[in-house]
Order: C-alpha cells, then structure tokens, then sequence
C-alpha cells in the first residue's frame, strides 16, 4: 500500500475513534458539567488530524487524544477506586486500566464476530 493511501485510511480511523469518544463524552457532559473542556480540547484536536503529514505525527495526536480522554474518567467516575493517572497494559495496573483493556478486548470480539 502507498504511504498516502496508509495516511489517508489511518486519519480515517482515528477520525471514527475520535467521533465515538465525543460521543461518550457529550453524553457525560450533561451531568458532568466538567467535562465540556475535555469536549473542547478533543473537539480542536479532532480538527488537527486532516493536517498530520506523516503516521508518527497522526499516532502523536492519537495519544494526545486518548490522553485527555481517559483523563476525564476521573470526572466522570469520580471515584477512588477507579482514578486514571497514566494508561497502562500488558498487565493493566489498575481497576480502571483492566477496564479499559477488557472493553476494548470485547469490542474486538464482538467486530469479529460480526465479521464471520
């Protein structure tokens, strides 16, 4: 594949990540009102990703998204238990990041399934 045409489906990707993780977060917006900053600053950097050159600095963005994105649990969760200080896996290190990572395994899953 061209590295264009990589380009082009990686922003594709992440753009559809993106909508989804807004999505999530304007449905938690309206009870935590908190979170619309997280909607602002992920909403800006939505608008960044068609200007990315290069896939390192479109996986950059990425991060810089779900970065800002699982920070807002704490909000969202707002519970000790269950705090996000930084993303981890391969073993998750916490409640919240085996959460995370069992979420997205089941996700996985069920786009196989459909698949077959």
């Amino acid at each position: 594949m061209k590295e264009d045409e990589r380009l082009y489906l990686a922003k594709s990707f992440v753009k559809g990540a993106v909508e989804n993780i807004l999505k999530n977060l304007k449905y938690y917006q309206k009870s935590k009102d908190d979170v619309k900053d997280y909607v602002k600053f992920i909403e800006e950097k939505k608008n960044e990703i068609d200007i990315q050159q290069d896939i390192p600095s479109l996986m950059a963005l990425e991060g810089e998204i779900r970065k800002s994105y699982y920070e807002s649990f704490n909000l969202i969760l707002n519970q000790e238990n269950f705090y996000f200080d930084k993303r981890t896996k391969r073993p998750p290190e916490n409640p919240l990041n085996a959460l995370i990572s069992f979420g997205k395994l089941f996700n996985v899953y069920n786009r196989s399934q459909s698949d077959i």
